[in-house]
C-alpha cells in the first residue's frame, strides 16, 4: 500500500509539472505570435520611413532646382541682351 500510495502522488506530481509545461508552451506561442506581428509592423514602418525620407530628401532639392532655373534664366536673357547689342 505504501508503494501504491508513492506512486499515486508521483503521478499527481507528474500531472502537475506538465500542466504548467502546457501553459508555458501556450505563453511561448502567443509570445512568438506578439512577435511575428511586431516584426511585421517594424518593416512596414522601415518602408514608411523610406518614403518619408525620399520625400524630404525630393523638397530639399526643390529650391536648388529653382535656383539653377533662374540662374540659366538669367544667363540666357544677359547672353540675349549682348547678342541684341551685337546684332544692332
Amino acid at each position: 500500500m505504501d508503494e501504491l500510495t508513492k506512486v499515486s502522488e508521483s503521478v499527481k506530481s507528474a500531472h502537475h509539472r506538465l500542466d504548467t509545461l502546457e501553459q508555458e508552451m501556450r505563453d511561448i506561442h502567443t509570445l512568438a505570435a506578439a512577435l511575428s506581428e511586431t516584426n511585421s509592423d517594424v518593416k512596414h514602418l522601415r518602408e514608411d520611413v523610406r518614403e518619408i525620407k525620399a520625400d524630404v530628401k525630393a523638397a530639399a532639392q526643390r529650391p536648388a532646382k529653382q535656383w539653377d532655373k533662374l540662374i540659366a534664366a538669367l544667363i540666357a536673357a544677359a547672353v540675349s541682351a549682348v547678342l541684341a547689342i551685337l546684332v544692332k
